[in-house]
């Protein structure tokens, strides 16, 4: 089934009649200067989304696909064992009302972790929410591919939901084109140095919207790039690597110490066809009208793992950084 799923992907062109991948045609100059965007307004063009958990709002802020579904990272969810998820825990996605001008909340009906997720190396820290099942595709936020083409400046933002009921969603934290990947988001991640085209680094952080949520800094949780003057998807937060933490929380939490950061986020563009073929759904790409090269992607995505550990010193975080529920994990030696 998966190779006929590639061979029928292979041959589409510019078309939506597949129910896999639908490729947004937009015609646009391929600029990178600096704009002058009021870029909070851009934003709340596209749909942002948060998850709740058992009642409450957590900092995992979700890469919103459809009205359908969102990616996530994996550490945000709760685990039974192994890669069996926690049948008791409730879900719901909470969307802004950018796009079609209605917030909304909807229970979270499935989840699909990546099979080959780890939650000490944070290797393939990816999963697929689904919810709203049953009705159709209403709107889509468009995905950036080919990052070092195409992509101008990127901006980082951390949006706010005050009410899980009344879903009243706050104004975003952004830092715009922060400084470009750096040395030490190498030396402080093994998965980072062998990926670096699956993700983005930086080591800004954002007060939480809440003291009391959160007592220190976490970090941006979206990320969306402009190519020419319009603003599209990237990624999402997926871990942190940190230095001279201890291994609890017992300190207000895993960031709030003097060590140094590194945050890492996940690009959606290569695990697209994977997200599609589970879900049975169409996306959308941003894709130049005079480009030839179509990315070649997978339907089983997956990271290089790492064949080294990280350093002794360097610690890797993750998850619901709200009410000190962030997993905390040290590395030792590489499983």
């Amino acid at each position: 089934m998966l190779l006929l799923l590639q061979a029928l992907f292979t041959t589409f062109a510019v078309t939506c009649s597949i129910a896999l991948l639908c490729i947004q045609i937009v015609k646009a100059a391929h600029s990178t200067k600096l704009l002058a965007r009021d870029v909070n307004s851009d934003i709340k063009t596209l749909k942002r989304g948060i998850l709740a958990k058992n009642g409450k709002i957590t900092s995992c802020e979700l890469g919103v696909l459809t009205n359908l579904a969102s990616a996530v990272s994996a550490d945000c969810l709760d685990f039974s064992t192994g890669q069996n998820l926690d049948s008791s825990a409730l879900y719901e996605v909470l969307l802004d009302d950018g796009i079609d001008g209605i917030a909304a909340k909807y229970k979270v009906d499935a989840a699909t972790v990546h099979p080959e997720y780890n939650p000490t190396t944070k290797a393939n820290n990816i999963a697929v929410l689904e919810y709203n099942k049953g009705q159709s595709i209403t709107w889509n936020n468009t995905i950036a591919i080919k990052r070092e083409f195409y992509w101008g400046n990127i901006v980082y933002s951390r949006s706010s939901v005050s009410d899980l009921d009344s879903i009243a969603w706050g104004s975003n934290n952004v830092v715009y084109n922060p400084p470009a990947d750096d040395s030490t988001c190498n030396t402080m991640s093994t998965l980072y140095s062998g990926n670096t085209y699956d993700f983005t680094c930086m080591a800004d952080t954002v007060a939480s919207t809440d003291s009391y949520l959160s007592p220190c800094n976490i970090p941006y949780g979206t990320v969306y790039t402009y190519i020419g003057n319009t603003l599209y998807l990237a990624g999402f937060y997926s871990y942190s690597s940190v230095t001279g933490q201890s291994d609890d929380n017992s300190n207000g939490g895993p960031l709030c110490g003097t060590g140094t950061v590194r945050n890492y986020y996940l690009m959606i563009s290569d695990w697209t066809l994977f997200i599609a073929t589970r879900l049975d759904t169409k996306m959308l790409y941003y894709y130049p009208h005079d480009d030839k090269n179509f990315p070649d992607l997978n339907v089983n995505y997956a990271l290089i793992p790492p064949t080294t550990s990280d350093k002794a010193s360097v610690s890797l975080v993750g998850g619901d950084y709200f009410k000190n529920q962030g997993s905390f994990v040290s590395l030792s030696k590489i499983p």
